[in-house]
């Protein structure tokens, strides 16, 4: 029997260098939700290594859960470590799909009916879910990062078109050089002749008229001598511009072909139609899915079956390049009501803390019974996974509040704005625990705290000219009231 112990032990949880950032980058703005974190860097390592299903999107993931735990945020996350933009992406709002005639507005309005376009129809405007409408977010985002790319390749086809201008000019002044000095021997020759035929004619001297013509003729003679030198100089030196212009044109064909890599392979000239290229994705969310008719169920079928679905006018969507979400708040009052008995955190008697795993469990089991009720199960019975999200307790409110802080030093960053925001324990731990008393919403009341009563503040100091470039503001509790001051900026004093 073959024993495995002598073999070289493999560690099969360590990631790639890309997943790992987007694992890092994610978990910096998704609190305690790791496992879902887990699962779209997995699906995007799988998708990297172009190992994955052929028919098949990135990834099909349905999150559930409390209100506020982060569902939407987490696909808005992901939008923004790809695109660099948290907003780029398909959203579907599903409560403006109750209808079954308003799944039209995804595919196009059937034929026959107000709205339906051709598919050689080039002015018509996309559908939602159209490649252009997916995948343009992909597109904007490569063209901003590789900018500077694109001007300097704008700038070589440019040089490379005049330079070919002046080739074939060139070229054509060679042929034209080239026949000269073609014919250069055979006029030397009739010319020669005319010469001796003169210089030998025993009248010569005795008439003026021919002597004249003579000397023209050794005239004329000598300057075809002297072309053939001109025209054979001009030649080599043009020959040596032409060798040096194909040198050129050659070096600027293998930068363009070199930017060209960077693109990839027909992104540059693509314009919604025919083909996706490969190297673009895309994030489409169904965002509230159980408020949509059940029509939507049915398209939602081909997505996950074979990453694409056909408009309306007949025209192939490719979603095999897609990251698709599907977000519920299926349970949602029951899972309000467990959060308002439980709090997190806080004693619910004198001698029991609440346990996060377990009342995460009881929401689990919850969420996961309701959306069996509401989803058919063939459906998700075709999702990768089904994520459901975890309520936050008071640590992990706390990190959220320092992110929120990060994302207001960052906008302050981003608009030259040289203000900076110092925030006291006994204000955090006031707002914290204030928006700790309604936990059925999740994280949304603290968000909403630190934007009414701290970016709007700030905002409002600014605007009243009571923050200067450089100062601090500081903000502190006296008492039970949050109070503003600064620390000034500190000048040099004069010499």
């Amino acid at each position: 029997m073959d024993s495995y112990e002598s073999l070289e032990r493999l560690d099969e949880d360590k990631v790639s260098r890309e997943a790992k950032e987007m694992m890092d980058f994610l978990a910096s703005r998704i609190i305690g939700q790791n496992h879902a974190i887990r699962q779209i860097a997995d699906a995007y390592e799988i998708f990297r290594s172009d190992f994955r299903e052929p028919n098949h999107p990135i990834a099909t993931l349905m999150f559930l859960g409390p209100s506020g735990s982060g569902k939407t945020h987490a696909v808005e996350a992901l939008a923004e470590f790809l695109f660099g933009d948290q907003n780029a992406m398909v959203k579907v709002n599903c409560a403006e799909l109750k209808h079954s005639h308003e799944i039209a507005r995804l595919i196009g309005a059937p034929p026959g009916y107000i709205g339906f376009t051709d598919a050689e129809d080039k002015t018509s405007s996309h559908p939602i879910l159209s490649n252009w409408n997916i995948y343009k977010h992909h597109m904007e985002f490569f063209h901003q990062k590789y900018k500077a790319e694109e001007e300097e390749m704008d700038v070589l086809e440019a040089e490379r078109y005049k330079i070919g201008q002046q080739r074939a000019a060139l070229l054509k002044r060679a042929h034209e050089v080239r026949n000269l000095i073609k014919d250069l021997p055979e006029k030397q020759k009739n010319l020669q002749n005319e010469v001796d035929a003169l210089a030998g004619d025993p009248n010569l001297f005795a008439d003026r008229k021919k002597v004249h013509r003579l000397q023209g003729k050794l005239k004329e003679l000598r300057k075809l001598d002297d072309s053939g030198d001109v025209y054979g100089k001009e030649f080599r030196n043009v020959l040596t511009v032409l060798n040096e212009m194909a040198g050129k044109i050659k070096e600027i064909n293998e930068k363009i072909e070199k930017l060209r890599a960077v693109f990839g392979s027909g992104i540059l000239d693509w314009d919604g139609e025919g083909e996706v290229p490969k190297n673009l994705t895309g994030i489409v969310l169904f965002d509230e899915l159980e408020k949509a008719d059940e029509a939507l169920h049915h398209l939602l079928y081909e997505i996950l079956d074979k990453g694409q679905l056909v408009t309306s006018n007949g025209s192939e969507v490719n979603l095999k390049n897609c990251f698709i979400f599907m977000t519920g708040n299926v349970a949602s009052e029951q899972i309000a009501q467990m959060l308002n008995d439980n709090r997190l955190g806080f004693k619910k008697s004198r001698s029991v803390f609440i346990n996060k795993e377990e009342i995460g469990n009881k929401i689990y089991e919850a969420a996961m019974e309701a959306a069996g009720e509401v989803f058919p199960a063939p459906m998700l019975g075709r999702m990768d996974s089904i994520e459901v999200f975890r309520p936050f307790n008071r640590s992990e409110m706390e990190q959220i509040f320092d992110i929120q802080l990060r994302l207001l030093d960052g906008d302050l960053v981003k608009k030259s704005i040289n203000v900076k925001v110092e925030i006291s324990p006994e204000t955090k731990n006031y707002l914290v625990s204030r928006s700790m008393k309604h936990m059925e919403w999740g994280a949304r009341l603290l968000n909403q705290r630190v934007r009414k009563y701290i970016r709007l503040k700030m905002i409002r100091l600014m605007i009243t000219k009571q923050l200067d470039p450089g100062d601090t503001l500081v903000v502190w509790m006296e008492g039970d009231k949050m109070v503003f001051s600064k620390k000034a900026t500190k000048t040099a004093p004069d010499v």
